[in-house]
């Protein structure tokens, strides 16, 4: 896969498979009632697994992405987006790249825009690695030996594998967040222009929990939560915008 820009490096995966487990993985269902989710799945280039269809997994594997590129500056996260705004998520799916990582597709309604050529109420679609995909996917791409030895292939197709990209929880439906986002101008995703991205794989999405906004990072990792009131973050960006 090609370099993509400031949003990430060269991709090195670390497998690190758990213990098999038979439990129910509860997806959150969104008020999908005002989302228009056909369209926002319309020509979309893979398929796609839909969060609700996500019921038996196993297995979760932590890949790490070795990028020569951290954020930790606010100052430099809004330079870099073409878009910051906050938003609810309403509607979440998975994919797998070709001969690439697994990915999430999430769509965020917007609820305040701070910069960029959107609106309130647009409803726009968000890339993020990482999610969930089935056994089989896993074993076309990395061999039946490499990962799930002993299962049929009629098992894999219903068997969900959940992958996460250094620690990062994955977006679900119901989540509030603040992304300092930007496009694929390169193409280097090979998916329509309309879609977002956080800048620096996942260093621009902060979540909004009440009055607090915060980035989900692992203990001991380099990477900063940047942990403020919502009314903080708002005026640091302003500030940087001015």
């Amino acid at each position: 896969m090609k370099k993509l820009g400031v949003v990430f490096a060269t991709l090195v995966l670390a497998l690190v498979v758990s213990g098999c487990s038979n439990n129910v993985e509860e997806i959150p269902k969104g008020d999908v009632t005002t989302v228009d989710i056909q369209n926002l799945n319309k020509d979309f280039p893979y398929p796609l697994i839909a969060s609700s269809e996500v019921k038996n997994t196993t297995s979760k594997i932590d890949s790490i992405s070795d990028r020569s590129k951290e954020f930790n500056d606010l100052g430099e996260m809004v330079k870099l987006s073409q878009a910051i705004f906050e938003g609810e998520v309403v509607d979440v799916s998975y994919f797998d790249l070709k001969n690439g990582p697994t990915c999430t597709k999430y769509a965020v309604k917007i609820s305040k825009v701070l910069s960029g050529n959107l609106k309130k109420d647009d409803v726009v679609n968000v890339i993020e690695l990482g999610g969930f995909t089935t056994a089989y996917n896993r074993i076309q791409l990395y061999g039946k030996e490499k990962e799930f030895p002993n299962i049929s292939e009629e098992d894999s197709k219903k068997l969900y594998v959940q992958v996460n990209w250094d620690g990062t929880p994955l977006s679900v439906v119901g989540d509030k967040v603040l992304l300092f986002a930007s496009k694929d101008t390169q193409n280097d995703w090979k998916l329509p222009k309309d879609y977002y991205y956080a800048i620096g794989y996942k260093d621009g999405k902060f979540n909004i929990q009440g009055t607090d906004v915060e980035r989900k990072v692992r203990a001991n990792d380099s990477k900063k939560s940047l942990e403020m009131s919502e009314e903080n973050i708002t005026n640091e960006i302003k500030k940087y915008m001015n």
